[in-house]
């Protein structure tokens, strides 16, 4: 699980209770951009505000907590956040705003950046090619799994890769979830086409799950790219890009100069300048070809777009059939309405009612609490023209049953570990799809006890 350039490591600093990898570090030899997505809740964590700022920047690291999410902590929060930040540009001697952070765990504590400092040296010296899915591991919470991806994809007869990751389990609704997302590729683009392409992406996977409806304040997305306008435009990075640190610094630095082997961090200063091309001579080492061809309205704007939402896609329904105290995975389809926007608000309606989750938890084939979830919305439909189809069954027709359907047909729809809802409106172009889980028991469990 390689992706170029890109370095991966992951400790157990102390901030978990349970032992368990708690900090993720994840380096670039080059320059990249990031095309991010932030919570929408208005109370945001001290880590999405700081790397809502430097998103602008050019990018080489992202520091990654769990065990605590370093939110409502007011003015302390961003003290600590950015003292993080500042021992990751030290250690690999590169700008704080070349960094990005994340946390995620217990809201309302403060963070104990002391771990985090005694844990850093060991962080750096492990950067290797091959630690993404201990990275995977390192940003879970309540997850049961790590949530990692992987989609190649060919330009221009050039294979290029790429790489997701994902933690989220509870507290999940867009916009968007109690979520951290990372996809990385090794294709330069330009930041505006990143922007562009990963906003739909995230549309259509990350802003389309929920667990319980709860937004976090600490969710966050980021496509991660080598930066083509700086390979291939000739231009000098802007304020806050850096090109990895001071000219001056002393390469012999026993901080930062690991003698490690190809697969891991260079016998390099880690975060020295970069010999990256920005000249035509050498741009098809560095995708040039495949750059030049990417323009958003031909075939490979439509590869790599596919390809990115494939992966974010595949994520979020990770994400979706790892819910809390989950057994079962949900769908949920609303076609045929008269805008996206009315079928998203109802789809999100039946996929957040405990009645329609518990229901499904309880094998109980009870399409009365979908038709309440629908008309609750106040969204435009034809009230007496609804179809309701189960795995394909069709149970309701023109807004009534289509009659007794018996205990063995109901047992074998209900029973199955993935359900399909859809819900036919008959009153328009439009359609949306959610992807969620059951209720049971168990979530209220985890969240029971989520801070002992």
């Amino acid at each position: 699980m390689k992706i170029e350039n890109y370095l991966f490591s992951a400790q157990t600093s102390g901030l978990k209770k349970n032992g368990q990898l708690d900090l993720a570090l994840i380096f670039s030899h080059i320059p990249l951009r990031v095309s991010a997505v932030f919570t929408r809740n208005k109370i945001k964590a001290a880590p999405v505000i700081l790397s809502k700022k430097n998103s602008k920047n050019i990018i080489r690291a992202l520091i990654v907590n769990s065990g605590n999410a370093n939110a409502c902590n007011g003015t302390d929060g961003i003290k600590d956040a950015k003292k993080v930040m500042s021992l990751v540009s030290g250690a690999l001697n590169i700008k704080e705003d070349n960094i990005l952070i994340c946390s995620t765990g217990v809201i309302g504590e403060r963070l104990d950046t002391s771990k985090i400092e005694n844990s850093l040296p060991e962080l750096v010296k492990s950067l290797s090619e091959d630690g993404a899915e201990q990275v995977a591991r390192a940003i879970m919470t309540t997850d049961t799994f790590p949530k990692v991806v992987v989609k190649n994809m060919t330009i221009n007869n050039k294979n290029y890769y790429i790489l997701g990751m994902a933690k989220g389990s509870g507290m999940i609704m867009p916009n968007m979830a109690t979520m951290l997302a990372f996809i990385m590729t090794d294709l330069p683009l330009s930041k505006n086409l990143g922007d562009a392409l990963f906003k739909e992406c995230v549309k259509y996977s990350f802003n389309s799950v929920t667990v319980d409806g709860d937004t976090s304040t600490n969710d966050t997305a980021f496509f991660l790219y080598p930066d083509a306008d700086m390979y291939f435009g000739n231009n000098e990075p802007a304020h806050g890009s850096g090109k990895g640190g001071n000219k001056n610094s002393n390469k012999n630095n026993s901080n930062t100069n690991h003698n490690h082997s190809n697969n891991t961090a260079d016998s390099r200063n880690i975060g020295e300048d970069n010999k990256y091309v920005r000249n035509s001579e050498h741009a098809a080492e560095y995708g040039g070809d495949a750059f030049k061809g990417i323009l958003e309205n031909d075939i490979n704007y439509d590869i790599v777009k596919y390809s990115v939402g494939d992966v974010c896609f595949s994520l979020a329904k990770m994400i979706a059939e790892d819910g809390e105290g989950a057994t079962k995975s949900v769908t949920v389809e609303v076609i045929n309405a008269y805008s996206e926007s009315s079928a998203k608000k109802i789809a999100f309606s039946v996929a957040n009612s405990p009645l329609v989750k518990t229901a499904i938890a309880g094998e109980d084939l009870n399409w009365g609490r979908i038709m309440m979830a629908i008309g609750k919305t106040g969204a435009r439909i034809k009230p007496n023209y609804v179809d309701i189809y189960i795995n394909n069954f069709k149970i309701v027709e023109n807004s009534k049953s289509l009659g007794f359907i018996g205990a063995e047909n109901e047992k074998k729809i209900m029973s199955q570990k993935e359900i399909n809802i859809k819900i036919d409106l008959k009153c328009g172009p439009s359609f949306f799809k959610v992807l969620t889980c059951d209720f049971t028991n168990e979530y209220i469990n985890i969240n029971a006890s989520y801070r002992s």
